[in-house]
């Protein structure tokens, strides 16, 4: 039996379908088998998946089940019979070393269960775009917590974890379109996350993407809100309410509530505590919440960056 079930949910994958699955054939490592669920696709997903599973890539399709994604994200998880599950999206390139990679730093940190990769932006013909900011992930747990304070710190696409771990943190839930957001808030206070350093992922930018559909109308900003702000006691050691005058920039003084979450954070362990609050992934996102006028937190993370 594989030891990797490949998670792939479509709703109407083309023109981008057979680059994605070629991506998977040219895999280093190959011991993963593909399940394939298809959402009600009409535009020919079906027929060109057909081509590849499983006379090309080992797996099977699911057809006439449509579900809502996190829901379908949630089945696939809970079906898999293997120990581990690799997420991909229909329009997506993972590079070939890139479950080879994730295996095997999985199998070498044991206290890690879901490691994701660096990844580039591509456009609709494939075409690598210029680096953001926001592209970019941290490599280690206490660094992703903070990122995730106010940027996502995976790609979900890249992602790579332990199957039980992620049944036991409570699988893919509602609300859509977070649901991979979600995930990470309800994971991560319980089980240990990672990055890889390098680039392994190639995550398409086009209009018709489910992300980009999301962001329309500020639908998916103002669930992050909510859901962030709800777990926030739990995994950022804020309570709600301050987490939400935070993520509004409406705080006075963000220095405190961020310095007292991440004393919680750290177990009350100074060197952690000090690596934690100099990282500059946990500055960014503290000068991210911070309101126009609060000059004293300023004057504080300019200090703190200086150190």
């Amino acid at each position: 039996m594989a030891s990797i079930t490949v998670i792939i949910p479509v709703l109407n994958g083309m023109p981008y379908l057979s680059e994605m699955l070629a991506s998977l054939e040219a895999q280093t490592l190959r011991d993963f088998t593909v399940l394939f669920w298809d959402n009600g696709s009409t535009d020919g997903t079906l027929e060109e998946v057909a081509k590849w599973i499983p006379s090309r890539l080992p797996g099977r399709i699911v057809t006439g089940e449509p579900l809502p994604l996190q829901r379908c994200l949630a089945r696939m998880v809970e079906i898999s019979e293997t120990e581990f599950c690799a997420r991909m999206d229909g329009d997506d390139i993972a590079l070939p070393e890139r479950f080879r990679l994730q295996m095997e730093f999985l199998r070498k940190h044991p206290e890690v269960s879901l490691v994701g990769t660096q990844f580039e932006c591509i456009d609709p013909s494939g075409v690598i775009l210029p680096k953001e900011e926001w592209a970019r992930c941290p490599t280690r747990h206490d660094d992703i917590v903070s990122r995730l304070m106010y940027y996502c710190p995976y790609s979900h696409p890249s992602i790579f974890f332990r199957r039980e771990a992620v049944l036991a943190a409570g699988n893919y839930a509602v609300p859509a379109p977070v649901e991979d957001l979600t995930l990470y808030l309800k994971f991560l206070p319980k089980f240990r996350g990672a990055n890889l350093s390098e680039v392994l992922t190639h995550y398409r930018i086009h209009p018709t993407s489910i992300c980009a559909a999301a962001k329309q109308g500020n639908r998916q900003a103002d669930l992050a809100a909510e859901s962030l702000a709800k777990e926030s006691p739990g995994i950022f050691g804020i309570p709600s309410d301050n987490f939400t005058r935070l993520h509004a920039k409406k705080h006075p003084f963000s220095a405190w509530p961020l310095l007292l979450g991440a004393w919680q954070r750290s177990a009350y362990q100074p060197g952690r505590f000090w690596n934690m609050i100099t990282s500059p992934w946990f500055l960014q996102s503290a000068r991210c919440m911070t309101a126009p006028g609060d000059f004293p937190s300023k004057v504080l993370y300019k200090m703190l960056e200086l150190l």
